[in-house]
């Protein structure tokens, strides 16, 4: 993404004379296509965490970036940044949007790993436990002979 990012933003004015011969609209259209490409190389990254959320059927963050782009954070963007800056603002409402929801996406990938950080250790914790329980019982069951006796007699109860 990032070498079509760097085309698109290089050869904006190329792309835009595919469309339209009217030197305006290729000067308006290749500010747009430059300034689109900007976020374009960081949306990967937004939508491996989008389908992370969603996988690990975390539903309340996978639907907040779902909606984020494209409606929760571009449509305030359209009514806002073209009052302040005109069509300027139109071009930029889109990559704002997707700043914002990448933004957005990072903040939300930050919570989720240090859970999954944290549920990792817990289970390491709990399994390293396990394995000195385990331990210990393996020698206790060979310097009791009781014990062991018992086992024996178990494995020969199985066996006959």
């Amino acid at each position: 993404t990032l070498v079509i990012a760097a085309l698109f933003f290089g050869f904006a004015d190329v792309v835009m004379s595919w469309f339209s011969r009217d030197p305006e609209v290729i000067r308006i259209g290749s500010l747009a296509l430059r300034a689109y490409s900007i976020p374009f190389p960081l949306l990967g990254f937004q939508l491996v965490y989008f389908s992370l959320f969603q996988a690990l059927g975390k539903a309340l963050p996978a639907g907040v970036l779902s909606v984020s782009r494209q409606g929760l954070l571009l449509i305030p963007a359209v009514l806002i940044l073209p009052q302040y800056f005109g069509m300027y603002g139109v071009i930029a409402s889109q990559p704002t949007a997707d700043a914002l929801t990448i933004v957005m996406t990072g903040a939300l990938a930050i919570g989720l790993n240090r859970q999954l950080n944290r549920e990792r250790d817990a289970y390491q914790a709990e399994m390293t436990e396990c394995a000195e329980c385990a331990e210990r019982a393996v020698r206790c069951d060979d310097s009791d002979s009781r014990v062991s006796s018992r086992r024996r007699t178990k494995e020969r109860e199985v066996v006959g």
